[in-house]
């Protein structure tokens, strides 16, 4: 997964890091999913880092609103960059809304702050 990190913090949020300006596809939302089964060993709060802006296919929009991801996600921080971000995950959980609490942030530490109710 070219650009992805993907790393569990001390107090228990997984944080995936999907780099600058990323296509978001079903098969590497199943990868990364994959991934966070290995690290997180049960439900936690997910922040998700884009730098830039990002497209994501319609299946994997699906696949992130499915109730397999949100088995094993109680909430999820999205964290952008650019102002087209917050705009496109509007747009995102609307279209295919997601069985766990969503929020966007502009900046990494309020968004651990909201992320932290959740474990």
């Amino acid at each position: 997964m070219p650009n992805t990190h993907i790393a569990l913090t001390s107090d228990g949020i997984v944080v995936s890091d999907f780099g600058r300006f990323p296509q978001l596809t079903k098969e590497l939302l199943e990868k990364t999913f994959a991934r966070r089964k290995r690290i997180a060993k049960g439900p936690r709060p997910v922040m998700v880092v884009i730098g830039g802006a990002f497209s994501a296919t319609p299946a994997a929009h699906r696949f992130a609103s499915s109730h397999n991801y949100g088995d094993l996600t109680t909430a999820l921080a999205m964290v952008g960059d650019y102002a087209v971000c917050e705009e496109l995950f509007s747009l995102f959980t609307q279209l295919d809304k997601p069985p766990f609490p969503c929020r966007y942030f502009d900046h990494t530490d309020p968004a651990f702050v909201w992320l932290r109710t959740f474990l």
